[in-house]
């Protein structure tokens, strides 16, 4: 019977779509996560501490950046073309609207980054700066959102792993020295570049999708029903620590914590993976939602338990005796892993879904406002460990005040039904 029954399960289309998407982005992630750790090691050896330091700012630069132009329509897109996938007009509007306001927001990103070259902290690096801001427009061109929108991922697979491939020869074959540390950033850019055309083409050729002229009614909508979920995802980002070390404590200390922090992000990066390959199938299926949050909830938990018991291992595998500082500093991140898998579960895929953009994006302004303040005394005292117990506190804090907020909401309609059940035996 047992047999019978995962065999109907699995002539369920549903169920097949999502298997063959979480199998999509996995494969991605693990290509995603096993590359850079060759990467990674390479350029700490060949570059060193200050220099992997430097290209470790940059890209906590990008970041900013990146999140402006994604605006929350990781979420908001998907949602909306997920709902309406089998409305080809309805899609070729949503996908159109959507692609202005990131073309619009990475022009903005573009005039925001000319003054911060101009200061004093950041001249010496202003050439990387700019190179790594290449990446930004390839970003803009791939839109991941419209393929998890339609649940069809391996194109997201496929056209990453092209990308990331490419990244991973061309960092070998040029570069050799300590002085070839440019090449870095303008090679991740030519990577993004690639993807993005060639994801363009499959959506005009094969879903017959058009990049219409602007609408400027559909781009403000845009923008007016993205801005709960943006604040909620650029809060976090404001206590960017690696950002802060550059400027008050050199490009060492943010190679010290840029190598510990790269090992987190892997970590979280395969929990935010299966949470986003749920995302668009429980925005149809919610029922499903236990099954999910038992799931990324325990894969958090491992995570932090690695970290705890194994970090100083784990740095001078990786990264070699130079780094050997970042073992104290990865084992303060040991917890993000849990907390951040339950803000995956309890904020992002449970949150969202059921309306509450708003109270999730004052969970982490809240956070994220707090961190900035402790984050810059920590800093300027502790160094990387006060920039490690700073990150750790934005991230725990979210994930413990999102999985409270679920409660209450838990408990409150427990109390509802339990007096709808009174009222209705009084009667």
């Amino acid at each position: 019977m047992k047999l019978l029954h995962f065999s109907e399960l699995f002539q369920n289309r549903n169920v097949r779509k999502l298997i063959e998407n979480l199998f999509s982005l996995s494969a991605l992630q693990l290509v995603n996560h096993f590359l850079p750790l060759i990467t990674y090691p390479y350029l700490a050896r060949v570059l060193g501490v200050k220099r992997f330091g430097e290209l470790a700012v940059a890209s906590a630069v990008m970041v900013y950046f990146q999140t402006i132009s994604d605006y929350g329509f990781s979420l908001t897109a998907v949602r909306n073309i997920s709902r309406c996938r089998e409305d080809r007009n309805e899609v070729e509007k949503i996908f159109s609207s959507v692609m202005w306001c990131r073309v619009l927001l990475a022009a903005g990103c573009l005039l925001l980054l000319i003054p911060l070259s101009m200061l004093p902290e950041f001249r010496p690096m202003r050439l990387v700066l700019f190179l790594a801001f290449l990446m930004i427009p390839g970003h803009v061109l791939f839109p991941e959102w419209f393929f998890q929108g339609i649940e069809e991922m391996r194109h997201i697979a496929v056209l990453n792993v092209l990308a990331k491939l490419f990244f991973t020869g061309t960092i070998f074959i040029f570069i050799r020295k300590e002085s070839d540390y440019y090449r870095q950033p303008l090679l991740l850019a030519v990577g993004f570049f690639i993807a993005g055309i060639l994801a363009l083409y499959i959506i005009r050729r094969k879903y017959r999708i058009r990049w219409r002229k602007p609408d400027l009614g559909a781009i403000r909508m845009n923008f007016r029903e993205g801005w709960p979920v943006f604040v909620s995802l650029i809060s976090p980002t404001l206590c960017n620590n690696t950002f802060f070390l550059g400027i008050f404590c050199g490009d060492f200390a943010a190679g010290i914590y840029a190598a510990a922090n790269k090992l987190i992000v892997v970590a979280n990066a395969a929990l935010h993976t299966f949470s986003r390959t749920c995302f668009p199938f429980l925005a149809r299926r919610f029922n499903r939602y236990p099954l999910y949050a038992a799931a990324v909830i325990s894969a958090g938990a491992a995570g932090t338990i690695l970290f705890l018991l194994f970090a100083p291992g784990i740095i001078h595998l990786v990264y070699g005796e130079r780094f050997h500082e970042a073992g104290g500093t990865l084992r303060i991140l040991a917890a993000v892993p849990l907390f951040l898998a339950l803000f995956n579960a309890f904020g992002t895929n449970y949150m969202i879904l059921q309306g509450h953009e708003k109270a999730i994006r004052n969970i982490s302004l809240f956070f994220s406002l707090t961190g900035f303040m402790l984050a810059l005394p920590l800093i300027s005292r502790f160094s990387y460990t006060g920039a490690a117990f700073s990150s750790a506190y934005v991230k725990c804090g979210l994930g413990a005040a999102a999985a409270v907020y679920v409660l209450f909401i838990f408990l409150r309609r427990n109390r509802a039904s339990a007096a709808d059940a009174k009222e209705k035996h009084d009667l």
